[in-house]
């Protein structure tokens, strides 16, 4: 459609792709790059825009009024000097997350707390040791500038409710996450404004500092409520279009919203337009900067924000199109249905014999053996899993028929335990045999043992013949 989709938005959110070297994979990564996206920054009341560092430092990059520094815990400093230029500037608010700067690639030591001060003009430092919850309150100072939230609510864990496989009936359950705790816990500990703290032990775990160019804010966790960061979004002075807890999207011709409860939403708009909702085509305003929609819970809505009269335009022309699609389709499936059926590709061949096996003609690897799943052993550079030896490669030969025993840990609030324990504390143990197949360059896919695990067989013969092997449920494969 002729519409202009461009972003509508005065937030964004940055993520440091070096910076993934430097922080666990679970729980602070994942936590920071996915479940916060998927179940806080959506539900602000506007959209946001997501760029990776060096993106969102370019000169012709867009400016904003609100910057969510997801995971920017390893700073050079060309970056920092960048940030201060181009994203400190009218005024503008600087939101940063659990380890900001943190590590300097330019410095030694490359890690110090020095950096963080460097960066955001106050220092941290941090807990090690027995993991620490995340759990926080606002202080008194932090209660008059988070306005509309609640200054007595606890924050800083995950909150909202999660759907699980329930493995008794098949179906899903709703389950809610344990407390978020992490083994190094930061907090303030060299200036800025204190506007919250953690409740175990009452350290700093939000504080603040505002310049006459702009205002950084640093937040001790892995996540902060959307309600949170609806306060601090209006206070930026960034448009929210819905005030209500939902997932919200909007770009200059259309606006969405996913409902969690059923009731009266009211929208606001940066310009007057007419509003149609799309799925229905009912007309809800015309000429208003505001508009009021009641719907049911879990429910999408999408509304046409412009002049009626070229949206029957565009939607008259889309029709059309899709007329001429479907003839198309339909002639098109007619004359494939007319050609004579292609050969069944070969499946893969199941081997009971040891090798040694034969390249192919083209010199290709054509015979495989399978074993696995084994389970990772941790994370970082004092993880186990890194260097140990699960199936005892140093002494036994992979052969057709050969068993390893692998034992799959999981602690309560895990994402394995929600997965495979109802999100308790609980562990398995899988016989995994050795299994071998040959193949070729036309077998679809291999079911290469009980778990069901399926790895496209062009990938094995064009390379990836070894791994991987550390992650969690991968398989370990070998050939001979």
């Amino acid at each position: 459609m002729g519409f202009d989709r461009t972003s509508d938005t005065d937030i964004a959110a940055v993520v440091e792709l070096e910076s993934l070297l430097t922080a666990p994979p679970w729980p602070v990564s994942s936590s920071l790059l996915d479940a916060f996206k998927v179940q806080e920054t959506c539900r602000i009341g506007a959209p946001v825009d997501h760029y990776e560092l060096d993106d969102i430092l370019a000169p012709e990059a867009k400016r904003y009024k609100l910057y969510l520094m997801l995971n920017c815990f390893s700073l050079t400093n060309q970056e920092r000097r960048l940030i201060n230029e181009r994203l400190r500037r009218d005024g503008a608010t600087l939101v940063w997350m659990y380890a900001p700067g943190l590590f300097n690639p330019d410095s030694q030591p490359e890690r110090s707390t020095s950096q963080v001060k460097a960066l955001l003009g106050f220092g941290l430092d941090s807990e090690r040791g027995e993991p620490r919850k995340l759990n926080m309150k606002l202080t008194q100072a932090g209660a008059q500038y988070f306005k509309g939230f609640a200054a007595d609510r606890m924050f800083g864990r995950f909150e909202r409710p999660e759907w699980a496989l329930d493995k008794k009936s098949g179906g899903v359950k709703k389950q809610f996450p344990g407390a978020t705790s992490l083994p190094e816990r930061f907090y303030g500990a060299d200036g800025g404004e204190v506007l919250a703290r953690f409740e175990d032990g009452g350290k700093p775990s939000i504080a603040m500092r505002q310049t006459p160019q702009a205002t950084d804010i640093w937040i001790g966790s892995v996540m902060a409520p959307a309600d949170l960061l609806r306060s601090l979004a209006r206070r930026a002075g960034c448009h929210l279009f819905c005030d209500a807890d939902e997932i919200i999207y909007a770009n200059k011709s259309f606006l969405a919203i996913h409902t969690r409860e059923a009731g009266e939403r009211t929208f606001n708009l940066r310009r007057k337009a007419d509003v149609v909702e799309v799925f229905s085509g009912d007309m809800l305003a015309e000429g208003a900067a505001q508009f009021k929609d009641t719907m049911d819970a879990y429910r999408t809505r999408v509304y046409f924000l412009g002049d009626r009269a070229k949206w029957a335009a565009e939607r008259t022309r889309a029709d059309e199109f899709f007329a001429r699609f479907q003839q198309e389709l339909k002639a098109l499936r007619q004359e494939r249905a007319s050609r004579p059926p292609k050969p069944v590709a070969s499946p893969a061949k199941k081997l009971s014999r040891v090798g040694p096996y034969p390249l192919n003609k083209d010199g290709f690897v054509t015979t495989f053996l399978f074993c696995g799943p084994f389970p990772s052993q941790g994370a970082g550079e004092s993880a186990a899993g890194y260097a140990a030896d699960f199936v005892n490669e140093r002494t036994v030969r992979p052969a057709v028929g050969g068993a390893h025993e692998a034992t799959f840990k999981a602690a309560a609030g895990s994402p394995e335990a929600a997965e495979w324990f109802a999100g308790k504390t609980a562990e398995r143990t899988l016989t995994n045999v050795w299994a071998g197949y040959e193949v070729t360059n036309e077998t679809p896919y291999l079911r290469a043992n009980p778990q069901r695990l399926h790895r496209p067989v062009h990938r094995l013969l064009r390379g990836s013949l070894c791994g991987p092997v550390r992650g969690a449920g991968s398989p370990h494969w070998g050939w001979q």
